[in-house]
């Protein structure tokens, strides 16, 4: 299904990125994820990936883009019935400025990503007093 925009897009004058995103807006299954905000600054992302092992994973960010792909080897076993899915698969998450990602673990089929924001001193919300 599209949805058409056009017809709003006079209202918003100066948002036009954010009819560019909703453009682009896909629904997104495989895997299935979580992201969990632990406290100003701090997140995780939480990615059910059963089956694959570090070494079928790629982590890497370059622009601001964490990107978290998965390849898994052909197996050329003789399945009854295959339920988990091993598929390939590609992931991308828009990092806010000074966001970096602290840890990756696989554990249990989930990958956990740690990340901080590490704003720094001068782009803090300030709180000015009035005289």
């Amino acid at each position: 299904m599209t949805l058409d925009l056009t017809p709003f897009r006079a209202f918003t004058v100066g948002f036009d990125s954010l009819f560019d995103e909703l453009d682009s807006f896909k629904t997104v299954s495989y895997p299935p994820y979580n992201i969990e905000k632990i406290k100003d600054g701090a997140y995780n992302i939480s990615m059910a990936i059963a089956g694959f092992s570090k070494d079928d994973l790629t982590i890497s960010v370059k622009e601001n883009v964490l990107k978290i792909k998965g390849k898994k080897v052909k197996n050329e076993k003789d399945f009854l019935y295959k339920g988990i899915g091993e598929r390939s698969f590609e992931q991308s998450f828009k990092l806010a400025e000074f966001t970096e990602v602290k840890e990756v673990k696989l554990e249990d089929g989930v990958l956990n990503v740690s990340l901080i924001q590490d704003l720094p001193e001068e782009k803090k919300e300030k709180t000015i007093k009035i005289s």
